[in-house]
């Protein structure tokens, strides 16, 4: 809040976070301090801090009528510009008087801060079928597709995972090179995962369910950040 001797102004909230295709709203709160004229306007503008832009700001009005002691609200909308900046900035509104200059102080508010954030991409990972077909015709073998997403740059593979079956029919499935990707601006990344027996014909086919596990290796040490639907094998050894 900043007080001078013809008006108060506040902002709320002092601190908004922006993402790209997104707006924040900070309200004001202008309160008129001087006890004549019995009617008076305020201006109201957008001072922007360093790095800021003009054509990032919105008000609903800019002109305000009051009467001694009275109160107004206006609105500021921050919109994220298309430039691709990111990293906190500051701006200010002021509030002044032009008609009456004998009362008029112009009046600052205090600084709200803006940060201009990275979309979040949530993790998530899609197995391209509910059915996996694996058949003799020439080779024992089949394949499935899993698409991921998360936050841009990290680390990621695939896994599959069984559920209701024996841990050694995981060895049914193979990740063939990259074996991992950096999920990069662009979008989601795809994995193929190749299916048959560890030793042709000496395993017999799995009878359970499947997830494929979308596991983050950013750090280090592999996270599982999300799971797919479940998905079986349909094995035709004819």
């Amino acid at each position: 809040m900043t007080t001078g001797a013809s008006w108060t102004i506040t902002a709320s909230p002092t601190s908004v976070v922006v993402h790209p295709g997104g707006s924040a709203v900070v309200r004001f709160t202008v309160t008129d301090n001087a006890t004549a004229p019995p009617q008076r306007r305020g201006t109201i503008a957008v001072l922007p801090g360093p790095g800021m832009h003009s054509s990032w700001f919105g008000i609903d009005q800019d002109t305000l009528t009051f009467t001694p002691g009275g109160s107004a609200d206006f609105a500021v909308t921050v919109q994220f510009d298309a430039t691709g900046i990111t990293g906190t900035y500051r701006f200010n509104c002021l509030v002044f008087d032009p008609e009456h200059p004998a009362v008029d102080t112009t009046v600052q508010s205090s600084s709200v801060a803006v940060t201009f954030a990275p979309a979040t991409v949530p993790w998530k990972i899609t197995a391209s079928t509910s059915v996996v077909q694996v058949t003799h015709q020439p080779d024992l073998a089949g394949e499935i597709g899993f698409e991921t997403s998360g936050p841009v740059g990290s680390l990621v593979t695939v896994r599959v995972r069984p559920v209701g079956g024996h841990p050694a029919d995981a060895m049914w499935f193979s990740l063939p090179n990259p074996q991992q990707e950096t999920i990069g601006a662009s979008g989601p990344v795809s994995f193929n995962v190749d299916v048959g027996p560890p030793n042709p014909l000496g395993s017999a086919a799995p009878r359970g369910k499947f997830f494929g596990d979308l596991l983050d290796l950013t750090g280090g040490t592999p996270v599982v950040r999300a799971s797919s639907r479940s998905f079986r094998l349909d094995v035709e050894l004819s």
